[in-house]
């Protein structure tokens, strides 16, 4: 199975694109987002949160406020190293583990979604990155509008990953997000024949491997 990481900066589109992937041709994700929110909801997690950043990151109910959070965090490289040295090593083997389970499956490929794919160093283990873009303006327009925030809080989320044209210039594959969703999905619908015929051509070199292990020297 050919596992494809999904990237862009924040705000970018690449989870529509993704979701799009799963409901028009069954396409397993992997959603790393996800896979941080687990991560921060195990105990053992919390008790190291609440030592690094005290009580105030919690609501009433003692539950994570990760606004809250996310407001040290962005604002504050330091304390953003902190909160990835607690939280990442647990995501990365949740991630790790949803790989495996999906390589038992009978789709061509899987997508691992996440804006932090290089900055993780997590394309080590990914056979090729797509990576989604569109104007840069464009991209604070959608980001504010969708998550609610200020410009100052998307630009912090932005300072906080690679720039988007470093993330292009290391990508396999570009998605352009710069239309509508109509026309996204359209380009998925392209990209993921591109992706079926990568699939195939290592699923074709996996069987030629195995036949000649199997003939023996």
């Amino acid at each position: 199975m050919l596992r494809v990481g999904l990237t862009g900066v924040y705000g970018c589109g690449k989870s529509l694109a993704a979701r799009t992937l799963h409901e028009e041709h069954a396409i397993p994700v992997i959603d790393m987002d996800l896979a941080g929110r687990a991560a921060a909801g195990r105990s053992s997690v919390l008790r190291r949160l609440r030592t690094a950043f005290g009580p105030g990151i919690f609501d009433a109910l003692g539950r994570l406020d990760r606004r809250a959070l996310g407001r040290i965090v962005f604002a504050d490289p330091g304390e953003r190293r902190k909160l990835n040295a607690i939280v990442h090593p647990a995501m990365l083997a949740i991630v790790e583990r949803q790989m495996r389970r999906c390589a038992g499956g009978s789709a061509p490929y899987l997508i691992v979604d996440s804006a932090l794919i290089f900055e993780l160093g997590f394309e080590k283990k990914l056979d090729l990155v797509v990576a989604v873009h569109l104007p840069f303006d464009l991209i604070l327009e959608r980001a504010m509008a969708r998550d609610g925030l200020s410009r100052t809080e998307v630009l912090e989320r932005f300072a906080s990953q690679l720039p988007q044209e470093e993330k292009c210039r290391r990508a396999d594959y570009l998605l352009d997000n710069s239309g509508t969703v109509e026309e996204l999905k359209d380009r998925v619908e392209v990209m993921h024949a591109w992706l079926l015929d990568r699939a195939a051509g290592i699923s074709a070199s996996s069987w030629s491997r195995d036949e000649n292990d199997g003939m023996g020297g």
